[in-house]
């Protein structure tokens, strides 16, 4: 089958043909050796977590938040506050084989109680829940999200999507698992005013957290799950390519005349680094340090941020 390389936001996916391209990438935290939040540069309140770095999904060596105790505190940020929109949130999930100690340990979690929404971990049942109640008044809606099939200490992929009119629909692995009626809070926001977005506790692993201003459709969730953590040699949108990437002095770039394309490189504080306009089909990259950034292009009225890893 025909396969393509589509952009979200700075995140690679190689999906079917017929896919459509993501957007309204709203957070992204990737714990890529820090806590920042990619799309807006927030940095949590760190101060009582203590951690270290383990493997990713897919093998990527440190590429994973492993959590031993305490959480990150992101404070009432905006992307956290869901208001009367539709959302979807995405991450990947690893016990450490201590959490089965721990009945429900909270994994990302707005609350003020008895207002809340998140997920929560039962490391009984190596079971992940969906709790969803927008004012102290409605009901809690929790959901069961994942089957007792893999145990505590492996990586499992975890998505909720919410159309504020109708449903709630979780998906375990790319797989649809179920769903729930929410159409009757559709008028009620989900803010949960005040309370701070914490994100992981003791005993666990956390990787590519994002959260969405919209509903992904389930091909667009299995994209995520099959190569999110994956950095392609070769980008491609529409007839541009870009590569190599990782790249140590030059990005070449085809199918754009000079003249036509300007770029922006930035750090993962969101700061501009390099910039210009391209007058030859490579940009120069060698005096940027080793490490991630976001390049974005601008090119026939697109505008397309991509990540980029310099070595």
């Amino acid at each position: 089958m025909k396969r393509e390389i589509l952009l979200l936001l700075g995140i690679t996916l190689i999906v079917n043909s017929n896919a459509q391209n993501l957007s309204g990438l709203t957070a992204w935290l990737q714990f890529d050796g820090n806590f920042i939040e990619s799309v807006s540069g927030l940095k949590p309140d760190s101060a009582n977590i203590l951690y270290n770095y383990t493997d990713g999904p897919f093998g990527a060596p440190a590429n994973a938040l492993n959590i031993h105790s305490g959480s990150l505190d992101y404070g009432d940020t905006p992307f956290s506050r869901l208001d009367t929109s539709d959302f979807s949130i995405v991450f990947w999930f690893k016990g450490d084989g201590g959490s089965g100690l721990w009945p429900l340990t909270e994994i990302l979690m707005k609350n003020t109680v008895p207002s809340r929404y998140g997920f929560v971990y039962n490391g009984n049942q190596a079971e992940i829940l969906f709790q969803f109640k927008p004012d102290d008044d409605s009901t809690m809606i929790t959901k069961s999200l994942t089957p007792n099939l893999y145990g505590d200490t492996a990586w499992m992929h975890i998505a909720i999507t919410a159309d504020r009119d109708s449903t709630i629909k979780h998906y375990y692995n790319s797989r649809f698992s179920g769903s729930a009626y929410i159409g009757h809070y559709k008028s009620l926001p989900c803010n949960i005013p005040g309370a701070s977005l914490l994100i992981g506790n003791h005993d666990m692993a956390l990787d590519e957290i994002m959260f969405f201003n919209r509903v992904l459709t389930q091909n667009e969730i299995d994209a995520i799950y099959q190569n999110s953590v994956h950095v392609s040699e070769k980008i491609k949108l529409d007839h541009i390519s870009i590569y190599p990437n990782p790249a140590s002095t030059h990005i070449t770039l085809e199918g754009v005349h000079a003249s036509d394309i300007a770029f922006s490189f930035y750090n993962t504080e969101g700061k501009t680094v390099l910039s210009g306009e391209v007058t030859e089909p490579s940009i120069n990259v060698s005096t940027l340090p080793a490490g991630s950034y976001f390049l974005s292009l601008r090119y026939n009225g697109q505008n397309t941020l991509t990540k980029i890893l310099i070595d």
